[in-house]
């Protein structure tokens, strides 16, 4: 196993390189592995033993690694590096994980297998305060990220996801689902912003039960979808300057749902629409919106990893 430790000269260029985070969203004050060592992983076996260590790092992906599952621990950031940084495989944060960046990759975990439980891009499975940001994700056969089993302050912005190859049984998106207990009255807490559903997204974009989500500024071009954004069960929307381009079903609440919606615009879109007249809850954190006109023009600019 070889590991890689970066000179002061080489730490300060990559330092001076990572971009700032701003809206925080749910996951405001994440610092992943700010003030820990920088190491760069070329191989599987470096960025797992990078993920499992104890201590606070900045793990600099290089090269294309087909991993199979990576857990991350707490105080990570997962950051890509040179040409296409990419992860083929499960980046997984369960429940002791915290404080965690995942940022700047390409993730893909494709399978041909008529069942493709296990076969996330990231799951999240109890993991809380995790920030994945600028990631692209492609043809990941269960869920692209998803989110359960007490998973909490979320934050996804600015990524793109998209199918090439995939059945369309295994192009589920994104499931977000609170504490597990069926008397649990906890709820997952979760933003969405400025993120691209693309090419061949077929439907969970986001599906949430026992959830606040915060989902503003994303734009959603998926023609031939199933359906978009799905409050289910225990679930609340706050929905807001989000851009809806030829979906169907982009908005809708069902199992008691409850979904507030302003300012989303819905071009050529049909199926379920929401009133978008529910109370939901308050952001706790403050945050900028973006004219809704503008969103697709922006997001299809800065979307997605952008190694």
């Amino acid at each position: 196993m070889r590991f890689f430790f970066l000179s002061l000269s080489a730490i300060l260029i990559l330092s001076s390189s990572l971009p700032v985070l701003a809206n925080g969203g749910f996951a405001e004050g994440v610092t992943g592995g700010a003030g820990g060592r920088e190491v760069i992983a070329t191989t599987a076996e470096e960025l797992k033993a990078f993920a499992s260590s104890e201590e606070s790092l900045v793990i600099f992906v290089k090269g294309q690694l087909r991993t199979g599952t990576v857990s991350l621990r707490s105080n990570k950031t997962l950051q890509g590096r040179g040409e296409k940084p990419s992860i083929i495989g499960n980046l997984f944060l369960g429940s002791g994980a915290r404080n965690v960046i995942i940022r700047d990759l390409h993730i893909s975990n494709p399978t041909k297998r008529k069942k493709a439980e296990g076969f996330d891009g990231v799951t999240i499975r109890g993991g809380k305060d995790i920030r994945v940001t600028n990631c692209t994700f492609r043809d990941c056969s269960d869920g692209a990220i998803d989110m359960s089993h007490g998973a909490d302050r979320i934050t996804v912005s600015w990524c793109k996801f998209e199918y090439s190859s995939q059945k369309l049984e295994h192009r589920l998106v994104m499931l977000i689902y609170g504490p597990a207990k069926k008397r649990s009255k906890g709820r997952a807490h979760v933003t969405l912003h400025h993120n691209w559903f693309s090419k061949n997204c077929h439907s969970r974009m986001p599906s949430a039960k026992k959830a606040r989500v915060h989902m503003y500024n994303n734009f959603f071009d998926c023609k031939g979808n199933d359906y978009a954004s799905n409050a289910r069960e225990e679930a609340e929307f706050l929905s807001e300057n989000n851009f809806y381009q030829s979906v169907r079903n982009p908005l809708f609440a069902d199992d008691n749902g409850k979904i507030r919606a302003e300012g989303n615009i819905h071009r050529d879109s049909s199926g379920k629409i929401s009133k978008g007249n529910n109370k939901a809850f308050q952001p706790t954190y403050s945050y900028q919106l973006d004219k809704a006109s503008d969103v697709p023009e922006l997001v299809r600019a800065k979307a997605g990893a952008r190694f």
